[in-house]
């Protein structure tokens, strides 16, 4: 990296040091038929367990040799998949793709010193003689380091239990501990531009549109999607812009929601909630600052689309997605109750003498994959319902209805409303399928 032009002084001083270290560290070595792990040969006197020598400084420094090694094997003009492979047979023979903590923190730190090396930060002298710190990105790190993840999980494969699996989980997951620990430091000053860099080049090198790789395109984008709940706006608010755009991307959005005969609907259905979740306070008191707004916009758009493509998917999903959507939201919540299936032809509201019960479609029930009695079950009151829809004579359960479908204050304080609303949903439906 330091060898770019436009590297800064102290960068190309930072490698030379990681170099010089990479060649005298004791106890570690690079050779080809040895490992990188601590040399075990004199037991007695090396009294360091594993985890400390894998977090010592000598580690570091021999991961940061690595990639430097790495990132001029992607810059020369003649790199090849031959010469990307030559390279992770050499990680495997030193013993860094066992999948083990070794493995764990090896990601680790090749994540940080990519993150590190992308964000370059200098001082600019603003008007009046005042300096402001500014930063601007540089992905070559970024693009290498994803390149190395990309060759890795296509050329490796770990013990799993009894049966071999891929390194993509446990590298998702490295990365998200170092996302959250990178955005709970630097609070307003965290960049997630490198992290979304990232994700997009490991989405367009891992995952397919070829119908023949269904399943295991199925597996990279379900990863995916369970490492983007985790990263949600609610646990992490300064990455809601990229995790919006990264969660409605065509490589991932569209790709999970095509194939694999539905099987990725429920975990977009997840991210939408986990999305809705998010939005809700703000859209419930109509606090739409600007930031609020171009999420608001930006959530519309995806949903714009979902309605144009993917129609049948808002359909099965409606009550889910209104159960956490304000009922003054009324575009937003118009738009996903506008859908209907491609196939279905709909009626001419202006035919004359127009009988909407005559209609074949009428007497065909709407696929809800949402759990509708799921709220009905969290309060116990399913047994009751039923009970009365059988015998309404002599029940008391239309008195206490309305109490029991009030919030505790403390709820009602945070929910900005003294009713519980999916109870009243799933309690309307509910009794209408009945």
């Amino acid at each position: 990296i330091s060898r770019r032009s436009g590297s800064p002084e102290l960068m190309q001083q930072v490698n030379e040091i990681a170099r010089n270290n990479a060649n005298n560290a004791p106890g570690f070595a690079f050779g080809k038929d040895k490992k990188v792990l601590p040399n075990r040969a004199n037991k007695e006197e090396n009294s360091v367990n594993d985890a400390t020598v894998a977090d010592s400084v000598a580690f570091q420094d021999q991961v940061a040799h690595l990639f430097s090694e790495w990132c001029q094997i992607c810059d020369h003009p003649n790199a090849s998949d031959a010469a990307y492979s030559r390279y992770v047979m050499q990680l495997q023979h030193i013993g860094l793709l066992k999948g083990d903590e070794f493995t764990e923190r090896f990601f680790r730190i090749l994540t940080e010193l990519a993150v590190a090396h992308s964000v370059v930060s200098e001082q600019i002298n603003a008007p009046g003689g005042l300096s402001q710190q500014s930063s601007h990105i540089s992905y070559f790190p970024i693009d290498s380091y994803s390149k190395l993840v990309s060759v890795v999980i296509k050329n490796c494969s770990v013990e799993i239990g009894p049966n071999k699996g891929s390194l993509l989980p446990k590298i998702l997951s490295v990365t998200i501990r170092v996302i959250q620990k990178d955005a709970e430091e630097k609070k307003a000053s965290f960049n997630p531009r490198p992290y979304f860099r990232l994700f997009i080049n490991w989405l367009n090198d891992l995952s397919t549109s070829e119908l023949h790789h269904d399943g295991a395109n199925f597996q990279v984008l379900a990863a995916f999607a369970n490492a983007f709940h985790v990263l949600q706006p609610s646990r992490i608010p300064s990455m809601s812009f990229a995790w919006l755009e990264l969660v409605s991307h065509r490589t991932f959005m569209a790709r999970l929601l095509t194939g694999n005969s539905q099987k990725g609907w429920p975990f977009f259905q997840r991210l939408l909630i986990d999305l809705f979740k998010f939005m809700e306070p703000y859209l419930r008191t109509a606090d739409l600052l600007e930031p609020v707004h171009l999420m608001y916009k930006g959530t519309m758009r995806v949903l714009l689309v979902l309605l144009h493509d993917f129609p049948e998917f808002l359909c099965d999903y409606h009550f889910s997605f209104c159960d956490v959507i304000p009922s003054s939201c009324i575009q937003m919540r118009n738009v996903i109750l506008s859908a209907f299936p491609r196939n279905m032809r709909l009626p001419d509201p202006s035919t004359p003498n127009l009988k909407i019960d005559l209609l074949a479609e009428i007497s065909l029930p709407p696929r809800i994959m949402s759990d509708v009695d799921g709220a009905l079950k969290l309060k116990h009151m399913k047994v009751d319902v039923d009970e009365y829809l059988k015998r309404p004579e002599g029940s008391s359960f239309l008195n206490d209805l309305k109490q029991k479908l009030l919030l505790p204050q403390n709820e009602a304080n945070v929910a900005g409303t003294r009713y519980n609303v999916p109870l009243m949903n799933s309690l309307v439906l509910y009794i209408g399928i009945q």
